[in-house]
């Protein structure tokens, strides 16, 4: 087993000690998050165990065959098409042959009947009980193609949802920049009206601080004086 050679060397000494690992080790394990250990081993759910509270746990034989699902989904392979060692030698392994059964021996003073013993044994021995293996098999094939497809098209869900609210949250700050750019404009407007003001006011102090000429004295006021 040569996946997470780095994490197994760095805790040899506590691996000696410890034949079960949690989701998490498994994950820091491979490399991988432990949310995906979960979706694994969720699929496989017949090969791999849980404890008294419902977690996970796995043996390093168990690392090994999630390993085997990493590389074989990095082939770009899905779940429903992986087999795992045990299934593979479960669909592997031949039917159970009952044995013959053993002739009864026939009285000599019946030999017709011998004949007709003889010639329905063969016929009982050829016939088998059914073997369940191959229907479990497609049974179980069938569900992982289900729950496969169920599981894309929750992801195509979520993907669709996360894109409409992408659009909703652009659409929302397209509308909020259009209400800034009119502010920006009422508040230049504002400024320009501001600034002429200022200059009229500036004006009008200019005017009203300059000297104002003497009056001039009219002549009939002049006459008088004299």
């Amino acid at each position: 087993m040569d996946f997470g050679s780095e994490y197994f060397l760095q805790n040899d000494s506590s691996r000696r000690l410890k034949t079960m690992y949690t989701t998490r080790e498994a994950a820091q394990a491979l490399n991988v998050s432990p949310t995906t250990i979960k979706r694994w081993a969720s699929h496989f759910q017949s090969r791999f165990s849980k404890d008294d509270q419902g977690h996970y746990v796995f043996t390093d034989h168990d690392l090994e065959a999630l390993n085997f699902i990493k590389e074989q989904l990095e082939k770009r392979q899905i779940l429903s098409q992986i087999v795992l060692e045990e299934d593979q030698s479960l669909a592997a392994t031949p039917s159970a042959v009952s044995p013959s059964p053993a002739l009864s021996p026939v009285p000599p003073s019946a030999p017709a009947a011998s004949t007709a013993v003889q010639a329905s044994e063969p016929q009982s021995a050829a016939i088998h009980p059914p073997n369940p293996a191959p229907q479990l098999n497609d049974a179980l094939r069938e569900l992982t193609r289900r729950l496969t497809r169920v599981e894309y098209s929750l992801s195509q869900k979520a993907e669709d949802v996360v894109t409409l609210q992408i659009l909703e949250h652009r659409n929302e700050i397209d509308e909020l920049s259009k209400q800034v750019k009119i502010l920006s404009q009422s508040l230049e407007g504002m400024q320009r009206s501001l600034t002429s003001l200022l200059h009229q006011a500036e004006v009008a102090a200019s005017i009203a601080s300059m000297p104002k000429p003497p009056k001039r004295k009219s002549m009939l006021a002049s006459l008088f004086q004299l």
